[in-house]
């Protein structure tokens, strides 16, 4: 299932995840600044089911409808780094329309 990392997400969580089986994508650049509702349609357009974010409040925020939400617990990389193997499980096994926190190790 593809994912996509949000802005607020060191990009080197891609490869870090992606190393453990799971379809994550960078954040696009020319995608930076872009209010949420825009970035859902972006998202849908280009077949992404999954969005992983460091927002805890998105999820209540915004309607994702068919996308699964990935919510990590720091933008930290040196933290989320451990936590790559959790981050790819949930991703794989992600259910559309709900959202899944990540917890710190």
């Amino acid at each position: 299932m593809p994912a996509m990392l949000d802005e607020n997400v060191p990009r080197a969580v891609a490869s870090l995840v992606s190393a453990h089986g799971a379809d994550l994508l960078p954040f696009p650049r020319t995608w930076k600044g872009l209010r949420n509702g825009v970035l859902l349609l972006h998202l849908r357009e280009r077949g992404i089911h999954v969005f992983v974010t460091c927002d805890k409040n998105i999820a209540f925020q915004q309607h994702f409808g068919p996308l699964a939400l990935i919510v990590l617990p720091t933008p930290k990389l040196d933290l989320l780094a451990p936590l790559a193997p959790a981050i790819a499980k949930a991703i794989t096994l992600a259910i559309p329309g709900t959202a899944t926190l990540i917890a710190p190790s």
